[in-house]
């Protein structure tokens, strides 16, 4: 799609695009025409066909990034230090877990979680597990935290929705004044 300044008229009515208007651009002639008008003459001023899409934007125009909410803002540094500290954890368990088992270090191990139980005579083997579970429920719960806090409605809007009720209820009072 072509891109060009806003202020531009129109070859066939003389329209003043605007701001995001969007229209179509004669590749012969530079020239621009609004859809409808090059719909209804089919072809350019110059009598070319040969068109494309275009689009009114200012050159400087930079697009905003979108920017997450500020109650998810607030709780990303909460998040980094938990994945950071259990995640540390974790690297620790499965580091260790690796140098026992090249060391061969045998001892009789049984965790036993949700109602499985799990023995192994190798004492590195339970250290891994250990840290993949840590990894695993560290991962899981930062990321539910994050979607329940997608999930809440922003300040913003729990206050234009406050106006608005003031708004109504005062509304309602001069309505009743006035009838009085």
């Amino acid at each position: 799609m072509e891109t060009f300044e806003p202020g531009q008229k129109c070859c066939w009515t003389l329209h003043k695009f605007k701001e995001n208007e969007r229209g179509k651009k004669c590749l012969d002639c530079g020239r621009f025409m609004v859809n409808d008008a090059f719909s209804y003459e089919g072809k350019c001023f110059c009598g070319s066909t040969n068109v494309v899409p275009a689009i009114a934007i200012h050159s400087n125009h930079k697009p905003t990034p979108p920017t997450a909410p500020i109650h998810q803002r607030e709780a990303i540094e909460l998040h980094k230090l938990i994945t950071k500290t259990f995640g540390l954890l974790a690297i620790i368990c499965i580091a260790g877990g690796i140098y026992a088992i090249a060391i061969n270090s045998n001892s009789n191990t049984e965790i036993q979680i949700f109602g499985a139980q799990i023995s192994t005579e190798h004492v590195g083997v339970a250290f891994v597990g250990i840290g993949v579970l840590l990894t695993f429920f560290t991962i899981r719960s930062v990321l539910n935290n994050q979607r329940d806090l997608a999930a809440l409605p922003l300040n913003s809007q729990r206050e234009i929705s406050r106006k608005e009720n003031r708004k109504r209820s005062r509304s309602k009072k001069r309505r009743s004044r006035r009838k009085l």
